[in-house]
């Protein structure tokens, strides 16, 4: 495993180059540290023949990648290295895979076990769709799916308020360094961002949020999902951009209808017409992922009986009336309260109706019967 200071240097050397720069990298084993020690001669007959990059490889100065990781000692800003085996498992399966990538705040918050649910739209998002990304991420938090979004004004700042309103986890990917805050009146978003969970970017410290950074910036925020909820966009936006990139990386894609007359849902409107999921509710995302058994917990809810003394001795079918006592639910709820799989909560449900315990209605949903109550 190549040291860090030496991703760092070919990080910054590869600059605009990536293509041409994973290139040369696949073709020294992945390994910057053998980039490092080639000589210009060998870089031109390993087919670099840009100047600029070839300059960039040519000059064999470390300091600054050195300054990077003293800076991220100093500041408890963790940097990871492709090599690194903390370094997040999504982002391999990703074109382009980032060299570095720097974390800064908790770092628990990309874990393989956790739904991710990015939330993205436009910079000029209406009142309306500022409350959808608040409130879906809110509702989405409640239920333990980290938000992920960029930090911006608009659909993405709403979108981390709502999860950390809920005092959900929530991660802002940045189009700057993460020691920069963009824009500059997020700055107390930003903190409560890093209370919560992280902000990640893969540039160095100190980098301005140049234009071109973004387009780069979306497929980490992408590749980190599970999948993406498109808010209100432009027909050409960020936001399409991140959509489009999420279909490449096989992620589900989720978008919000809007109003055919406002220029920012021609965007949504228009992936939805192209198969994207339309979401009316946080169970419209929800059930698209049935392997995360995320409980909506409620007081008024709560599986056990208080007065149990004993958990193991209350049976699944127990668990399930008390859920269905007065709210007629769907299989995709039930399984989601209980965090039972949808197998074994459609066997017991036709038991208990079977029985004369509980109660088929309209839509295919259940609710145990009058003489239980």
């Amino acid at each position: 495993m190549a040291e860090l200071k030496y991703w760092i240097w070919f990080s910054h050397a590869a600059g605009g180059h990536r293509v041409i720069a994973n290139s040369l990298l696949e073709a020294a084993e992945n390994d910057p540290f053998r980039v490092y020690k080639m000589k210009r001669a060998e870089l031109e007959r390993a087919g670099i023949k840009e100047n600029e990059l070839l300059d960039a490889l040519s000059n064999k100065e470390l300091k600054a990648a050195e300054k990077e990781v003293a800076i991220a000692e100093k500041f408890h800003i963790r940097i990871l290295s492709r090599d690194d085996t903390d370094y997040p498992a999504d982002l391999r399966n990703i074109a382009d895979m980032p060299y570095v990538l720097y974390f800064r705040g908790k770092s628990d918050e990309t874990g393989e076990e956790k739904l991710r649910i990015g939330i993205v739209g436009s910079r000029r998002a209406s009142e309306y769709g500022k409350k959808v990304a608040h409130d879906l991420a809110y509702e989405l938090a409640k239920r333990g799916v980290v938000i992920v979004s960029g930090m911006a004004t608009g659909i993405d700042g709403e979108a981390h308020r709502g999860a950390l309103e809920a005092g959900g986890k929530t991660i802002a990917v940045l189009g700057c360094g993460v020691n920069v805050v963009y824009p500059k009146d997020n700055d107390s978003l930003m903190i409560e961002i890093m209370k919560n969970g992280e902000v990640i970017s893969e540039f160095a410290f100190d980098t301005p949020p140049l234009k071109w950074n973004f387009p780069q910036r979306n497929r980490i925020l992408s590749g980190l999902c599970h999948g993406i909820i498109v808010v209100e966009a432009e027909e050409e936006s960020g936001a399409v951009i991140t959509a489009n990139l999420a279909l490449e990386q096989g992620k589900e894609l989720f978008a919000i209808p809007g109003n055919i007359t406002s220029p920012t849902s021609v965007g949504t409107n228009r992936l939805i017409k192209n198969g994207a999921t339309p979401v009316m509710c946080t169970d419209d995302v929800m059930e698209e992922f049935p392997e995360f058994y995320i409980p909506k917990i409620q007081e008024e809810e709560q599986v056990f009986e208080e007065s149990a003394e004993n958990e193991e001795e209350i049976m699944p079918e127990q668990i399930i009336l008390k859920v269905i006592r007065t709210d007629a639910l769907t299989v995709d709820e039930i399984s989601i309260r209980t965090g039972f799989p949808l197998p074994q909560v459609s066997t017991i449900l036709t038991m208990l109706e079977l029985s004369g315990l509980a109660d088929a209605l309209p839509g295919h949903k259940y609710i145990r019967t009058s003489k239980l109550k």
